[in-house]
């Protein structure tokens, strides 16, 4: 009696932790899907005509992938919206499908040329930098937490 008692908590233990581990993960891979709408507060940019000409090349619909093993549920495709009004550059971003959010996004031109990098934190707080490598394409990483980065890559696929 005693060792059947000793085998089923030992199992209820098993499915507990089984679980409690599948929770974790939902909760860690949903955790940077997330479209709360976070106040709208937009970073000014200054006028220089080669500053101003690159934030409009980069105005459009961006849409592409996290790179990383496995697949969440809603997948890992992302969307960033960019649009240039007054010198300034407004952004918005969410998963691909669901829908986006405003987020506050920093540019900065480094180099030669429109090579600008984009900066901007997800409303959960996921730190995204991405780096305009050629023309329609954006390329860089999603950082969550402590976490290694994952790569990102945006195509460009709209005004």
């Amino acid at each position: 009696m005693a060792l059947t008692n000793s085998l089923t908590n030992t199992i209820q233990k098993r499915q507990k932790m089984k679980a409690i581990g599948t929770i974790l993960v939902l909760f860690m891979v949903t955790a940077g899907c997330s479209t709360a709408t976070p106040p709208t507060t937009l970073m000014p940019v200054s006028s220089g005509d080669m500053k101003l000409a690159c934030m409009q090349t980069l105005q459009g619909t961006w849409e592409g992938m996290i790179s990383a093993n496995g697949m969440p549920p809603g997948g890992w495709g992302r969307t960033l919206v960019l649009l240039v009004r007054e010198d300034k550059l407004y952004a918005n971003y969410g998963i691909t499908g669901i829908g986006v959010s405003p987020v506050n996004i920093s540019f900065e031109l480094t180099g030669e040329g429109c090579r600008p990098t984009l900066r901007f934190l997800t409303q959960v707080n996921t730190v995204v930098t991405l780096t305009l490598l050629k023309d329609g394409w954006l390329s860089g990483t999603f950082r969550l937490g402590e976490w290694d980065p994952k790569p990102m890559n945006l195509k460009k696929v709209g005004r």
